[in-house]
């Protein structure tokens, strides 16, 4: 799935139900690095909604040149987790 902020277009998949656990991956990996990690874990634990995001310019998120620092990498994040 994806959400459109005002930067960028994020990239998300999410599974389960429950309590929300966001997952970040550094650079320059992506989601899919987290969800193969951490999934196994998850099957022994129920309850929990996992989110995976793909940060701005990796993995499916879009690039773009409103995004130049990692402040502004910080910035999506957040305006990502409050939609």
């Amino acid at each position: 799935m994806y959400l459109s902020l005002p930067r960028t277009r994020i990239f998300y998949k999410t599974k389960g139900a429950g309590l929300p656990v966001v997952m970040l991956h550094g650079f320059p990996l992506d989601h899919a690095v987290m969800e193969a990690f951490f999934e196994p874990i998850f099957k022994k634990l129920k309850n929990f909604k996992r989110v995976y995001l793909d940060l701005p310019a990796m993995g499916r998120s879009g690039a773009t040149n409103k995004i130049d620092s990692s402040k502004k990498i910080l910035q999506s994040v957040e305006e990502f987790l409050g939609a």
